[in-house]
């Protein structure tokens, strides 16, 4: 009863240095559904908490629900990760769903942390040198988490030195979420304004739902300085990994058979089990006058191995 009180999420005062901090204020998880085609998706995370307090020091959950039914059926991009250095790198990103959860600290000192939650189904362009590639593959699947990490964090650079803002992929991990279709875990850190020694950090999971989509699923600490803050960052890995661990996909016979035909072509389809930091900033690159053909091997070096396609 005591800790209902003490971690009740109100914030009406001042304390910069709390030794605890607490998440969501309703912990148990709900079951979250989101169908592609004939597969489906489901996780577990528990409801979001709004802060409420005196003199605007309160914060409301800033949330977009999924659609209902059969998602795919319904996309309408709204936004292109089109770098302006690097017009090559073209990928159409449609915004599923955003929640956030608020860490707060002890007797109404208000909120110290946050968790944010988005997914995006990524599409490719028609000059995407992916377009017509076939994500089931493993060596497409991979090439194309490097292509979208340099378009989203690779021309990025701190000031106006050339030192980059990210650094990425780190702790690169193959998650099991089905007995065919495998995801994966990694790491991004923002590094410009601290520097390596004291990131922020996001993380991502990629999963191929169809043969020309991917899913991101990417959780932001909200500027959680990882390394120097523990009593904000452990609960904040806690919830990010069980959400992550708790993630599974049901794939159809139709999608199955997708995958089977790739696998009909390519008896390995493991994914590699280590991946190297790509080397950012990347230097700028001229728009393409017509569609190129697929080139495994991403801009910066980041592959312990490569399959042909």
């Amino acid at each position: 009863m005591i800790d209902w009180l003490k971690y009740f999420p109100f914030a009406m005062r001042y304390d910069h240095n709390p030794a605890e901090v607490r998440g969501p204020y309703f912990t148990k998880p709900k079951l979250i559904k989101w169908r592609f085609g004939d597969c489906v998706l489901h996780f577990r995370a528990p409801r979001s908490n709004s802060v409420a307090g005196i003199t605007g020091r309160g914060c409301s959950v800033d949330a977009i629900p999924a659609p209902k039914g059969d998602i795919l059926k319904i996309l309408r991009p709204n936004f292109e990760a089109d770098n302006w250095d690097n017009p090559r790198f073209r990928w159409k990103f449609d915004l599923l769903f955003r929640n956030n959860w608020f860490f707060v600290g002890p007797w109404f000192t208000g909120i110290k942390a946050r968790l944010t939650l988005r997914a995006n189904i990524i599409s490719v362009s028609e000059l995407s040198k992916f377009s017509g590639k076939n994500f089931f593959h493993p060596a497409v699947f991979e090439s194309a988490i490097a292509d979208v990490l340099d378009c989203l964090y690779g021309h990025h650079k701190f000031n106006t030195k050339k030192r980059a803002h990210f650094r990425g992929p780190l702790n690169w991990k193959v998650q099991p979420i089905s007995n065919s279709i495998k995801a994966v875990v990694c790491d991004i850190h923002t590094v410009g304004n601290s520097g390596k020694e004291n990131p922020e950090l996001a993380r991502q999971m990629y999963i191929p739902i169809t043969p020309n989509r991917l899913l991101l699923i990417d959780l932001d600490f909200g500027g959680t300085k990882i390394y120097n803050d523990d009593v904000c960052a452990k609960p904040l890995f806690n919830l990010c990994n069980s959400i992550i661990d708790s993630i599974r996909l049901d794939v159809g016979p139709e999608t199955q058979a997708e995958w089977d035909k790739v696998k009909a072509t390519c008896p390995d389809m493991s994914i590699t089990e280590t991946f190297g930091e790509l080397q950012w900033p990347l230097a700028p690159e001229k728009p393409p006058k017509e569609k190129r053909e697929l080139d495994i091997t991403p801009q910066s070096a980041g592959f312990e191995k490569l399959r042909s396609i």
